[in-house]
């Protein structure tokens, strides 16, 4: 006896099913919204990535006289939860660069920083010229400028964040 269906069946007991199950999963779901177990609910049904919400990364790299705390908290506003800050000479030189291409940063802000840094090539092994030539190898990337001047200062910072969330 042969289980396979045709195509014409295959499609009519498909769109019967489809129809009862987004009834059924409607119905689930509205109760495990109605009793604090919706999360719990997605994760059983193995979509749990539709509960996540991605949490915001940034690199903040280059000298500043800000502390970490300070633009810590600057980030925070942001809704950043993963914050990076690299701002010592002896960070700055032990930062691989390479990671900054294609990499998986929300943002990333450059401010001023040593020319010979790990692994940059190219531009006289100046990393923000770098970023500034090549946009689209280093994405989320953005330099931290006071005017014309690439410094890591409050405003600098918080006008790359402001320009990132008006952008979105």
């Amino acid at each position: 006896m042969n289980n396979l269906l045709g195509i014409e069946k295959f499609e009519e007991v498909y769109d019967e099913l489809k129809e009862k199950m987004a009834e059924k999963l409607w119905i689930e779901l509205i109760n495990a919204n109605r009793t604090g177990t919706m999360e719990e609910y997605v994760i059983h049904l193995n979509l749990d990535e539709l509960c996540k919400k991605k949490k915001k990364s940034i690199l903040v790299l280059g000298y500043s006289q800000m502390s970490k705390a300070d633009i810590r908290n600057l980030c925070a506003l942001y809704d950043y939860e993963k914050i990076e800050i690299l701002k010592t000479e002896e960070e700055l030189k032990q930062f691989d660069c390479s990671t900054l291409k294609n990499n998986s940063y929300s943002t990333v802000i450059i401010g001023e920083a040593p020319h010979k840094l790990r692994n940059i090539k190219g531009s006289n092994n100046n990393l923000w010229r770098e970023v500034e030539q090549h946009p689209d190898i280093y994405k989320n990337c953005y330099l931290a400028k006071s005017g014309e001047i690439i410094h890591l200062t409050k405003n600098s910072i918080d006008n790359v964040l402001q320009s990132i969330q008006l952008q979105n």
